[in-house]
């Protein structure tokens, strides 16, 4: 993605659509990293941090920033599908030229 990321901004792609597949490619890139940063972030956490009831996980205590960083890396879904709206958009624009 990173290198996507990079061609769309040198080649300076322009018309309709290209904006919403950049943005697409730029949320797309910030879900990798904060998905990677979740992944990474979880096996170094305290088991005991994690709340639980009926053998399920139903909380976090945050103690730090970069504890409300792992937790905010649980809900990627907010960078994703506004991500995936965007390249709708896109190939929406796209399908309608000539």
């Amino acid at each position: 993605m990173l290198f996507l990321f990079s061609r769309l901004f040198r080649k300076a792609c322009q018309g309709p659509g290209w904006l919403q597949f950049k943005i697409f490619v730029g949320l797309t890139l910030l879900w990798n990293v904060l998905t990677f940063y979740g992944h990474w972030h979880r096996e170094l956490i305290d088991p005991d941090r994690f709340i639980r009831a009926a053998g399920r996980t139903t909380g976090y205590i945050l103690t730090s920033p970069l504890d409300a960083l792992f937790f905010l890396s649980r809900l990627d879904h907010l960078l994703l599908v506004p991500a995936f709206l965007f390249l709708l958009s896109a190939l929406t624009r796209w399908s309608r030229q000539p």
